[in-house]
């Protein structure tokens, strides 16, 4: 055979100038580096979802009322305003929200500042409802949860939790931080009846007197020989003492009477249903939330080290604790997408070496991190995070993102076997399998483009996946046509002695025994008896297809994915007591306690087995009519424990208690939802 000749063209190019290969792959490296510690790491993709939300609040009045005197109006109000696909509405007691979904067409802020002037021009709200908030619906993502919990006063865990949330804030990455399960502070006011008469005196004028002389007023300015003199009355009233002063009426012989001479002034807690229990401690929760481009490791890692120091400077009996944390899935996530990436590129370079040439199996080996780098490097400019979605991309690609360097590299090795080992030899192994290589990459990217086409709320998921596929696949034919023909240009011979040499000779001599004894015989009888062969393959997928249409083989849309939080919702009839609800709750408590000694698993971290399986439970309560829990589970539990075992045993436990509608368990849950919901309307 004729050896190969001088080629021209780009791979030729790069593979006769190696150190503009070697740059362009030190380029991809350093970039895809940099944007790995720099891109923004979150659990999922920023979903925009293009919604309007109307929230009034109606104190006292029950949810027929909220309905009626609210919710009605401000449906009729929206209805024709263009843009809106669906309106819904939530009444509750006290309260009510509507929730406007917007066309995607639409410019959400035009269709906002219409919804604010229809629920503006709005006049016949009843008078005690209080002023309408209309306001986009910002999605955050939490990050962790942090409780305040302990024996203490509720002045005093409100103030310190106060306190953190603000040192909070103060830190470095921490934007956002939520309170949630303490009471709104209220200043309580009460006359008897009797005082009101003897002084002449009603409730209407008491609370009038005190809109008068709880108020700051600017009143205007004076111009002076030294300047301007801004004018204020500054007395409003914040707590007892504010509120003991005020002044009622003036008697003829200058006699003033105060509001503390005739009234109860309380300054505490507003009279509501709030209950929220952690590890069995009343508790106040603070929600680290993450928003924008923020890094959500860095955030978690940021508030966990304040918590460090933060909690031996607490009171006694006090306690802070992180939980809930959302990096832990995202980090898990990574750390599996890093061992399966070293893993397949240690089998690469195992199996090429053993069949072909050790650095041949170095070089292609190195397109598994360098195409996964240039993916890294390109997707801060496409607007692609690093989330559970396109980690799971990552994975996706990992088994088919380096099948064109090892097709490549293998006609090169052929090439260079037959001809000697030259830089035409290689040039003349890669050009013969570039174009098929080039079409079947094309091919799998085409498959996925379809994923960057979707539009609406599903866009956020499918393009993360899609978009790091196409990014790997584009990567590893650069990889595999640009910088790798020059690196095996520069191989040097190949040994043909010692014991690596022996090792691959006898895996090869095995190999070719299998494909003389076993595939080609066998390849021959399928050949010549095509037609049962064809026969035998279409009654194999007709089984397939029975076995699915059948029922044998389940099939969901998507899996229910097995958590390490137990969720509880509770749901009371209504008109039940307080203590009903509270009783249920601390009932859900107990059960939740009992898990611990009754199942057991082995503990990654001892490495014996442990019967521990709660971590934390917290329960919460927000009215009489429901409430809720979330007990967190040791990580390891969940992969040897039947969590369904577990729900159905809390659901025995905690039984049928007095006044209980409705209580459900649920260890899972499905990115799908339910299989199937019905809405009245």
């Amino acid at each position: 055979m004729n050896p190969p000749t001088s080629h021209k063209g780009i791979i030729a190019w790069f593979a006769e100038n190696s150190v503009a290969a070697n740059l362009l792959m030190l380029l991809v490296i350093g970039a895809g580096l940099f944007s790995l510690s720099t891109i923004t790491k979150k659990t999922m993709p920023d979903i925009d979802r293009p919604v309007i939300q109307v929230r009034i609040a109606y104190p006292g009045a029950s949810p027929a009322d909220v309905e009626r005197g609210i919710l009605l109006q401000v449906e009729k109000a929206v209805d024709d305003v263009d843009g809106i696909t669906r309106v819904s509405s939530v009444a509750s007691e006290g309260s009510g929200s509507v929730n406007i979904e917007v066309d995607e067409s639409f410019d959400i802020n035009d269709v906002l500042n219409n919804v604010k002037v229809r629920v503006d021009g709005i006049l016949t709200f009843p008078v005690d409802a209080e002023p309408p908030i209309v306001s986009r619906n910002v999605v955050r993502s939490d990050a962790l949860r942090l409780e305040v919990f302990g024996d203490m006063d509720p002045v005093s865990q409100k103030e310190l939790a106060q306190q953190i949330r603000d040192e909070l804030l103060l830190l470095p990455n921490v934007t956002s931080v939520t309170l949630s399960g303490a009471r709104a502070y209220e200043i309580a006011i009460e006359v008897p009846e009797d005082t009101l008469l003897k002084y002449g005196l009603s409730l209407d004028q008491v609370a009038q007197r005190i809109r008068q002389s709880s108020l700051d007023l600017p009143a205007g300015s004076l111009e002076t020989d030294g300047g301007e003199i801004l004018v204020r009355t500054q007395s409003m009233a914040y707590n007892y003492q504010d509120f003991d002063r005020i002044v009622l009426l003036t008697t003829t012989d200058g006699t003033l009477l105060t509001l503390g001479d005739i009234a109860t002034i309380r300054d505490g807690f507003e009279d509501s249903e709030s209950y929220a229990r952690f590890d069995g401690k009343p508790t106040i929760s603070l929600n680290v939330q993450i928003t924008g481009n923020q890094n959500l490791l860095q955030v978690t890692d940021t508030v966990k080290e304040y918590v460090a120091e933060k909690k031996p400077t607490l009171p006694q009996g006090v306690s802070i604790e992180a939980w809930n944390d959302a990096s832990y899935a995202l980090r898990d996530r990574l750390d599996l997408m890093t061992t399966n990436m070293m893993q397949g590129a240690l089998l690469v370079f195992i199996i090429l070496t053993l069949f072909l040439d050790i650095r041949l199996a170095f070089w292609v080996m190195w397109g598994i991190p360098i195409a996964f780098l240039g993916a890294f490097a390109v997707m801060p400019l496409v607007g692609i995070d690093l989330n559970m979605l396109s980690l799971f991309g990552f994975i996706m690609v990992l088994g088919i993102v380096v099948d064109d360097a090892i097709i490549i590299g293998e006609s090169a090795h052929t090439h260079m076997q037959q001809y000697g080992r030259s830089l035409d030899s290689v040039v003349a192994g890669a050009l013969k399998v570039a174009t098929p290589v080039t079409f079947g990459v094309l091919t799998t990217i085409v498959a996925f483009v379809p994923l960057l086409l979707i539009s609406g709320f599903a866009a956020g998921f499918t393009i993360s996946i899609g978009a790091v596929v196409i990014l790997c696949l584009t990567f590893s034919l650069i990889e595999s046509k640009l910088m790798l023909p020059a690196h095996l240009a520069q191989m040097g011979p190949e040994s043909t002695s010692g014991w690596l040499k022996r090792v691959q000779d006898a895996c090869n001599g095995g190999f070719n025994r299998f494909v003389q004894r076993c595939y080609l015989p066998w390849n021959r009888i399928l050949i010549r008896n095509r037609y049962i062969t064809l026969a035998s393959f279409t009654a194999l997928l007709f089984l397939t297809v029975g076995l699915v249409g059948g029922g044998f083989v389940r099939v969901v849309f998507l899996p229910e994915i097995q958590g390490d939080t137990i969720q509880a919702s509770v749901t009371m009839v209504e008109g039940s007591p307080e203590e009903q609800i509270r009783a249920t709750l601390r009932r859900v408590e107990e059960a939740a306690l009992s898990l611990n000694g009754r199942f057991e698993f082995l503990d990654s971290e001892t490495g014996e087995m442990s019967t521990k399986v709660v971590d934390h439970f917290l329960v919460v309560s927000s009215s009489v009519a429901s409430g809720s829990a979330a007990i967190t589970l040791d990580t390891d539990v969940a992969s040897q424990v039947d969590t369904d075992e577990m729900t159905a045993y809390l659901l025995d436990y905690v039984g049928n208690m007095p006044g209980l509608k409705l209580l459900s368990f649920s260890a899972g849950f499905s990115i799908g939802g339910d299989p199937i919901a019905f809405q009245l309307v």
